[in-house]
């Protein structure tokens, strides 16, 4: 439990600094506990959905690092920064606005679990 919670705010507070540069007011809540995902989707669906949070991904920010050879960019095909998670959810003109409130609803829901007094 004192793992989970040194890491949980070293992550909270790494993720509002990055957070605040960007302009934001507001941030979700951070947890090591699993999210929750919609019970009614492939295994294939799921993964990626999950993929997202974490930084050892198939994003291109990720890829450049570990084969500067057969990905020659970390940049999303968008052009507007490098593509990863908080690109995709955020900026990328590319990710359909349905999208991202859905992915931004598992946040929340995650938040909201984790802050309820029964949680």
């Amino acid at each position: 439990i004192m793992i989970d919670k040194f890491t949980e705010t070293m992550w909270q507070e790494t993720l509002e600094n990055e957070l605040i540069m960007q302009g934001w007011n507001e941030f979700p809540k951070v947890s090591c506990q699993p999210l929750p995902h919609p019970r009614n989707i492939n295994r294939d669906k799921e993964v990626l959905i999950m993929s997202l949070f974490y930084e050892n991904n198939l994003l291109n920010s990720f890829l450049f690092k570990i084969d500067r050879n057969r990905w020659t960019s970390p940049e999303c095909i968008c052009g507007l920064g490098d593509q990863d998670a908080l690109h995709l959810l955020t900026h990328c003109n590319l990710v359909e606005d349905r999208t991202k409130e859905k992915l931004s609803y598992l946040i929340e829901v995650k938040t909201n679990l984790k802050t309820s007094p029964t949680a």
